[in-house]
């Protein structure tokens, strides 16, 4: 059971469509703050029918990632570790900026394919234009 001034804490920041989950088959929920980040807590949200981790860390909301499974297991404790900043540090950034690098090569290369089909098109459209004019001369 999670300590009352921290239940009390989490649950005057938590909105009306989040149930806290303080207990789980697992434990995930305990061993979230206790492994990873003691800030950090498990809900389920009754609006979109899936669990969510939130962080008292977090302004205005709490919200910090979406668990992307249908229950929680020892993989929720894996991604709570591989997405904790206060662990992972640098890595997480670097990790971002080599996503973004990838992503602007990506669009650097559709930008030049979009580019050279553009060019092939008026090249053609030139030449029908040329060819046209050629006959009246």
């Amino acid at each position: 059971m999670l300590p009352f001034s921290f239940t009390q804490k989490v649950r005057e920041r938590l909105a009306p469509h989040l149930r806290l989950i303080e207990r789980d088959v697992l434990d995930i929920s305990r061993r979230i703050r206790e492994e990873v980040d003691e800030t950090l807590f498990v809900c389920w949200n009754t609006l979109y029918d899936r669990f969510e981790v939130h962080s008292l860390d977090h302004f205005p909301t709490t919200y910090a990632w979406t668990v992307p499974f249908n229950r929680l297991d020892e993989r929720t404790i894996k991604r709570a570790r591989r997405n904790n900043i206060r662990m992972r540090g640098q890595e997480i950034f670097r990790e971002v900026d080599e996503a973004n690098e990838k992503l602007e090569r990506s669009l650097a290369r559709k930008a030049a394919n979009d580019f050279e089909s553009a060019a092939k098109e008026i090249r053609s459209q030139f030449a029908k234009l040329g060819w046209e004019l050629s006959r009246y001369r």
